[in-house]
């Protein structure tokens, strides 16, 4: 009764500990997304200062193009090939290995124990340890301060790729040369058009529009927001 109470307290801290860090993590994976996909736009996180809820969104959205990226490859035969065979692999060395452990770990225990007594290991296996331990703190180096950095370039480049998307996606505002499938947005003030593009991001107080040579970002102040979408029918 006793270990599963203890079991039970040792789950709970543990997904506590995963929660507590997923945000700071998610936190960093929204902001490092924007960011990239600003940069295409000539644009900072400066201009949107963002709360925290706002960015763990972005983590959010980064998560769906992400995976719809992924599926997107996964839809390619040859990609779908070698995962399929990749797994079939994996999936079948962990069957070997979970039907003979019972048969491994005698042999392993007895190997281990005969180069333990042994006088060489003694003159180098001890040095070899210190040496490893060694390669262990660089490895909790990576993985404390390289791992977040990579993912956090990773994440970046990939908000810049969807920006990129964006851009090349975009036709202009003409709407009789669009396809109902296409939009723009409009900022009208007194029934006239003041801008026109593509919305890049807006806070209560701005809006950012791509026009397919540069970046505008407007204040507002009673404007009115138009979304309207082309006139061709495909």
């Amino acid at each position: 009764m006793q270990e599963e109470k203890l079991k039970s307290t040792f789950t709970l801290s543990k997904a506590i500990s995963i929660a507590t860090l997923s945000v700071p993590a998610l936190y960093a994976t929204g902001y490092f997304y924007e960011l990239g996909r600003f940069s295409k736009y000539g644009l900072d996180n400066q201009f949107f200062p963002r709360s925290i809820q706002e960015y763990l969104i972005q983590a959010y959205y980064f998560f769906i193009y992400f995976t719809s990226e992924i599926i997107t490859h996964l839809f390619n035969l040859k990609s779908l090939l070698t995962i399929l065979a990749v797994v079939v692999v994996v999936l079948f060395g962990c069957v070997v290995v979970l039907k003979h452990q019972k048969k491994f770990k005698p042999k392993i225990k007895e190997h281990s124990e005969k180069i333990q007594n042994n006088s060489i290991f003694h003159y180098f296996g001890l040095p070899i340890i210190g040496s490893l331990l060694g390669v262990t703190t660089a490895i909790s180096f990576f993985y404390i301060f390289l791992l977040p950095s990579i993912l956090a370039a990773l994440v970046y480049v990939f908000g810049g790729s969807i920006a990129n998307k964006e851009i090349g996606k975009f036709e202009g505002c003409n709407l009789e040369a669009l396809s109902s499938k296409s939009k723009c947005i409009f900022i009208k003030k007194n029934d006239k058009a003041v801008s026109e593009g593509l919305l890049i991001a807006k806070s209560a107080s701005h809006i950012a529009l791509w026009d397919g040579s540069k970046t505008t970002v407007y204040p507002l102040d009673k404007e009115l927001i138009e979304i309207r979408f082309g006139q061709l029918k495909k």
